[in-house]
């Protein structure tokens, strides 16, 4: 999104009040008194800035810059979505043992602009278009209500930590994965798409 419409994004001040949740992208890092910005002067590409920055505001910076995306008037948006269908299906999660459901997490309940009613007329966008895909190329393989019979083989490996995954970066460079060596920005991108699930991060860092 900011590397393609990074200068349509720069010109969108914020509508929606998100406290000093977010701070203009010159800093650092988040100063740490408001006062020491002008809020007003804040805009979409702060948003998006902010949340690559921190990992405590990726999930917001995604909810709350879909919120904005639907208030805008001066460009056309647009917002696509594949494999539509899986948002509706069972997760693998749980809470306090309570079966976590998909409009349960943040960021599909901020995307899932259709439902069994069909367009929401409460998530359409100001000017805009969104666009939903079906696919049933991945099928549901498993049987959710029997997968814990499988928990005594199954072993847990926690996402990479930022420490974790910068190491492993420089195991990338030292081996020589690719010619040339990855950015920071890469390293924020790979954390950010992948969540530092191990097995995304292997996949991602071949595509970069």
């Amino acid at each position: 999104v900011i590397q393609c419409n990074g200068k349509q994004l720069a010109s969108l001040p914020l509508r929606g009040d998100y406290g000093d949740a977010y701070y203009p992208r010159s800093f650092v890092k988040k100063p740490k008194s408001a006062s020491e910005y002008n809020k007003s002067d804040l805009t979409l590409l702060d948003i998006c800035e902010s949340g690559l920055k921190d990992d405590l505001l990726t999930c917001k910076a995604v909810v709350d810059l879909k919120a904005e995306l639907a208030q805008v008037t001066e460009f056309p948006v647009l917002i696509a979505i594949d494999e539509y269908n899986a948002w509706f299906q069972k997760t693998v999660f749980g809470y306090e043992g309570v079966p976590v459901k998909a409009e349960d997490i943040t960021v599909i309940d901020a995307l899932r602009d259709v439902d069994a009613s069909g367009y929401r007329a409460d998530r359409k966008l100001a000017n805009g278009l969104f666009i939903a895909a079906t696919t049933e190329n991945y099928p549901t393989k498993y049987d959710f209500s029997k997968q814990a019979s499988y928990k005594r083989v199954r072993k847990l490996l926690h996402p990479y930590t930022p420490q974790e995954l910068t190491s492993l970066v420089d195991y990338f460079h030292a081996i020589n994965f690719r010619q040339s060596k990855y950015s920071d920005k890469d390293v924020v991108f790979l954390r950010l798409m992948t969540k530092g699930v191990p097995l995304k991060v292997f996949k991602q860092a071949c595509i970069l």
